[in-house]
């Protein structure tokens, strides 16, 4: 941050739903916003992915191959090695889960 002036961006492209306990890194590329699951105010828990290009403000939605996280909030996530790892979270208002995810 070069200066404490806050401007809003109006982002467009495929706009994920509005959410809340989800997790989000930063890119490998040092560029996109790398967002993932969460849950709604009614109470919908998502497991999609969407990923913010943060020098077009163009949000897009990948296509995930193989063994996706099960929908969940409350999750935790980083980038090791240029891969996003997506683990914990829980399903519902059970158990928190002890599942760990890998994806490039």
């Amino acid at each position: 941050t070069i200066s404490t002036t806050w401007k809003q961006i109006n982002a467009t492209g495929v706009i994920p739903a509005q959410r809340y306990f989800h997790t989000a890194v930063l890119g490998s590329d040092d560029i996109s916003i790398i967002i993932c699951c969460g849950s709604n105010k009614n109470g919908a828990i998502f497991n999609d992915v969407a990923v913010l290009d943060t020098q077009t403000w163009i949000w897009t939605t990948p296509e995930v191959i193989g063994n996706a996280p099960s929908p969940r909030w409350g999750l935790s996530s980083a980038i090791v090695n240029g891969q996003m790892i997506v683990f914990f979270g829980k399903p519902c208002f059970v158990a928190f889960l002890c599942s760990f995810f890998l994806t490039s």
